[in-house]
């Protein structure tokens, strides 16, 4: 390191030529056909994995997000009395059973 301020201009000054130097070396740089297979092969290889980590990410809080829902759905249905929870049942199967008959197409 320059010990003086004018010093530190002039390291300033070399350092950004020889960065643009390198970024320019760098940007111009081809790879020989076996290595540029290689490379797509790594960077597929890569965006899998992240894909499938985001996956595993992803049905992991659907499947907590069920359980929650279904831990919440007992809870509720254990604080019900006998009469409403028959009622609240009935309901339900009304629900599910129009879900099915709208999706099979009657």
């Amino acid at each position: 390191m320059p010990p003086s301020s004018s010093g530190m201009k002039e390291l300033c000054a070399l350092l950004n030529i020889s960065i643009g130097y390198y970024i320019d070396k760098v940007a111009n740089f081809t790879l020989d056909r076996n290595a540029t297979i290689k490379a797509k092969n790594l960077r597929s290889k890569a965006k899998e994995k992240i894909f499938a980590d985001v996956k595993d990410e992803r049905e992991q809080r659907k499947e907590s997000q069920r359980e929650q829902k279904d831990k919440e759905r007992t809870a509720k249905l254990d604080k019900m009395n006998p009469a409403a929870r028959e009622k609240f049942l009935k309901k339900e199967e009304e629900k599910h059973r129009k879900r099915r008959m709208k999706k099979s197409g009657g």
